[in-house]
Parts: structure tokens; C-alpha cells; sequence
């Protein structure tokens, strides 16, 4: 069934810090505009931020009501090391990939082992992502004392 007018949706992504790998989906109407899904798609994002970006493949790519909709898993990682691109691992939350807005690319992908989005097939959607903190404030609070009368002041840190 094509679509007369394609829905794009804002992609809201958490990443919890009480958790090793914090569960993210991405829901997207584009399944007709694909030729095959024997390849995960790629999943390009772009911090608004600091204009650095990841690519990824999405974890596993589920179907079942693809005519309004295909649903790809992927996970935030808490720390860098247990990043794994390959399969939908991604680690954000950092001075590079920092909470906020992200430009979001997604490709039809050539095979399983392919991270590099000029070797796809053709980019089949795009939209933004909000990447939000759970359990981790973005603002740190430090106390300190000043030497000159000793009133005490609360200052914010990024």
C-alpha cells in the first residue's frame, strides 16, 4: 500500500542511568519505500549539539504491522566500552553526544556487515531524535565557600 503523505515521527530516545543498556525503539513508516529487508537498516545520527555523528544497524527489525510502521531496536550503553555499532549499542550521553536534539538518517543497508552509509542502498527516512536523561541529572550543583566573607554559593555546571 503506498502512502499518499509520509508521517514522520520524533524518535524519543532515554538513556537511564540505573541501567547498563537502557531499550530504545525507533518507529518509522518505510517499508515501501524499501526493495528488500534482508539487511538491517543504518541508523545515522547527528548531534544538533556538536555536529558529531555514529552510524549503527538497528538491533532487530520487526514487521508485524508494516504497513503503518517497522520498529527497530536499539540500546544506549552506559559506558563507551560496551559500545557495539554492529549491533545497535550506541553510547550517548557524553561531551560528544551530548542529551538534546540529533538529526536522524536511516538507510537502506546492502548486507549485515556493512557500517558505512556511502556503501547502501539509498536513504529511506529521515527526521530528528530527542535524546533525554533518566535518573541522571544534566546539571551538576557544586557548593563552594568564598574567601573574602564566607557566604556560600550554589553554582551550576554542564
Amino acid at each position: 500500500m503506498k502512502h499518499l503523505k509520509r508521517k514522520k515521527r520524533m524518535i524519543q530516545a532515554t538513556r537511564d542511568q540505573n541501567n547498563e543498556y537502557t531499550t530504545n525503539y525507533i518507529y518509522a513508516d518505510m517499508y515501501d519505500v524499501m526493495t528488500s529487508i534482508a539487511a538491517k537498516p543504518l541508523v545515522k545520527i547527528t548531534s544538533q549539539s556538536t555536529n558529531k555523528s555514529k552510524v549503527f544497524r538497528s538491533g532487530l527489525l520487526t514487521t508485524t504491522d508494516k504497513e503503518r510502521y517497522m520498529k527497530m531496536l536499539w540500546n544506549i550503553a552506559r559506558s563507551s566500552s560496551d559500545e557495539v555499532l554492529g549491533s545497535g549499542i550506541v553510547f550517548l550521553g557524553s561531551t560528544d553526544y551530548p542529551y538534546g536534539f540529533y538529526d536522524v538518517v536511516i538507510y537502506q543497508n546492502n548486507d549485515n556487515t556493512n557500517l558505512d552509509p556511502a556503501n547502501a542502498i539509498k536513504v529511506i527516512y529521515k527526521t530528528i531524535m530527542n535524546l533525554k536523561a533518566v535518573n541522571n541529572d544534566a546539571i551538576t550543583y557544586t557548593e563552594y565557600t568564598e574567601t573574602i566573607s564566607s557566604p556560600t554559593y550554589i553554582t551550576n555546571t554542564i
